[in-house]
C-alpha cells in the first residue's frame, strides 16, 4: 500500500500592498485607543489639580481667620494676594472643568465668597480706590527717607551705597546690619553728620544716619532684650519736630519663631507709645507683617495712624528672588498731620528686600487726613494689652549670633 505523505495547503500570498494598508489600519486603530487613553488620563489629572486648586484656595483665604498665633496658621496671612489670584482661576475654569460632568455647586459659592472677601481686603491698595490728599503746601521741600533690610549675610555692600548715592535721602535707616555692615557703612559719615549703631549678631541690628537736626535718639526695647526699636525725635527743613519710629519685629516662621507673640507684641507696644506721645510722627521698618493681619489693624487704630499705601499699592518687597511669591512686609505709617508726596520701591541691591523710599512733608496745621484715621474701639483694648503681656512672657531662646 502506497504511503499518503500530509502536505499542509499553504493560505495564497497577501500582496505587500494589502498587507501594508492591514498593518497602518491595525496601527491607526490601537494609536487613536492609546491617544484617547492619554487623554483621558490627563483630563482625569487636571480636574484632580483643579480640585486641589480649589481646596487650597479656600483654605489659604480661610484660614488666617484662625485665632491661632502658630507660623503654620499666620504665615497664610502673608499670601492673600496669591490665593486671590488662585480663587479668581479657579472661578473662571470651573465651567471649563465641569462642562458636560457633574459638578459641585457648593464649590463656586465658596469660591465666590472667597473671592468677596479678598477683595474687601485687597482693594483698597489698589489704585481703583481713592488716592490720598495732596500736602497743602506744595512748595515745601520734603523730607527724603530710605529704609532698607539689608541681609546680614549680603557679601556686597558696596551695592547698597550706590541705592543711597542715587536717592540722597535725608535719613537711611538699616536693618540685620551687624559690625560688618557698620564697617561697610563708615563712608555714609561723611555725609550724615548725624548717626547712631545698633550692631547685633542676631539679625536685629539697625543703623541710623541723617542729615536732619537731632533733638533726641533713645534704643528701645520693648518687648525683647535682643530686638532693638529706633525712637527719634527730628527736625524737618523748616525747624517743624516730628517723631520717627524704627522698627523690626521677629517674624512666625519655621526657622525663627514658633509663632507670632513677640512680633505683635512689639509692634502694639510701639503702637501704644505713639499713642501716647502724640505728635507728628512716621513709622518704617520691616514690619515682618502684612497689611491686612488682625496684629496689623491693631497697630494702626492704636496708634491712629495712616498707611500711604491705601490708593497707591501694596508695594510688595520680599522676596527679591521669587516675584509670584513677593509680599509687602517692609511698611510705612504716618500719622494725619504727615504727607507723603512719593512712596516707592528701589531697586534690588542683593538684598532678599527691596529697599522702601518715601518723601514726605509734616504739616501740622492741616487736618486734610483727620478723615483717614481709625481709632481702635475699646472693645479692642483689652486684645491688645493681652497680645502685649503675652509677648513679653514669649522666652523666644534666639541665638546671639545667627548663621546663614
Amino acid at each position: 500500500m502506497a504511503a499518503h505523505i500530509f502536505i499542509p495547503k499553504h493560505s495564497p500570498e497577501v500582496p505587500e500592498d494589502k498587507a501594508g494598508e492591514i498593518f497602518a489600519t491595525i496601527a491607526h486603530f490601537t494609536g487613536h485607543k492609546i491617544a484617547v487613553l492619554c487623554k483621558f488620563r490627563r483630563m482625569i489629572l487636571l480636574r484632580i489639580g483643579y480640585w486641589l486648586l480649589c481646596g487650597i484656595s479656600i483654605l489659604a483665604t480661610v484660614l488666617p481667620l484662625v485665632p491661632s498665633r502658630h507660623w503654620s496658621v499666620r504665615i497664610f496671612d502673608y499670601g492673600r494676594v496669591q490665593a486671590s489670584v488662585a480663587v479668581s482661576l479657579c472661578l473662571i475654569l470651573y465651567p471649563w472643568v465641569t462642562y458636560g460632568r457633574p459638578g459641585m455647586p457648593l464649590i463656586p459659592v465658596l469660591l465666590m465668597m472667597c473671592f468677596i472677601y479678598n477683595m474687601r481686603l485687597l482693594l483698597p491698595y489698589s489704585r481703583l480706590f481713592h488716592r490720598p490728599p495732596v500736602a497743602p503746601n506744595a512748595k515745601q521741600a520734603p523730607i527724603r527717607i530710605l529704609t532698607a533690610n539689608v541681609y546680614q549675610f549680603h557679601q556686597q555692600p558696596q551695592r547698597f551705597l550706590e541705592v543711597v548715592k542715587q536717592y540722597d535721602a535725608d535719613i537711611v535707616f538699616t536693618m540685620e546690619s551687624n559690625k560688618t555692615w557698620e564697617k561697610a557703612l563708615q563712608p555714609l559719615e561723611a555725609s550724615y553728620p548725624y548717626c547712631h549703631k545698633v550692631p547685633q549678631e542676631n539679625t536685629y541690628g539697625m543703623h541710623f544716619y541723617t542729615r536732619l537736626e537731632v533733638e533726641s535718639l533713645e534704643v528701645k526695647h520693648f518687648v525683647a532684650g535682643d530686638i532693638p526699636s529706633i525712637y527719634a525725635r527730628l527736625r524737618d527743613h523748616q525747624g517743624r519736630l516730628f517723631s520717627f519710629y524704627g522698627v523690626h519685629p521677629p517674624p512666625p516662621s519655621p526657622t525663627e519663631e514658633p509663632n507670632s507673640l513677640e512680633r505683635d507684641a512689639e509692634l502694639l507696644a510701639v503702637a501704644r507709645h505713639i499713642r501716647k506721645k502724640g505728635g507728628s510722627t512716621l513709622v518704617a521698618g520691616d514690619f515682618n507683617n502684612v497689611a491686612w493681619s488682625r496684629s496689623s489693624q491693631l497697630f494702626r487704630k492704636t496708634s491712629r495712624l495712616i498707611d500711604p499705601r491705601v490708593g497707591r499699592g501694596l508695594i510688595p518687597t520680599f522676596h527679591t528672588e521669587y516675584r509670584l511669591l513677593r509680599i509687602p512686609i517692609d511698611q510705612l505709617y504716618h500719622s494725619a498731620d504727615v504727607f507723603v508726596q512719593k512712596l516707592q520701591r528701589g531697586p534690588d541691591f542683593g538684598s532678599d528686600h527691596y529697599p522702601l523710599y518715601c518723601e514726605f512733608v509734616v504739616c501740622p496745621e492741616s487736618d486734610a487726613q483727620v478723615h483717614r484715621v481709625e481709632d481702635i474701639a475699646a472693645n479692642e483694648k483689652p486684645e491688645v494689652a493681652a497680645r502685649i503681656e503675652e509677648g513679653k512672657a514669649e522666652d523666644s531662646n534666639r541665638p546671639s549670633v545667627a548663621t546663614p
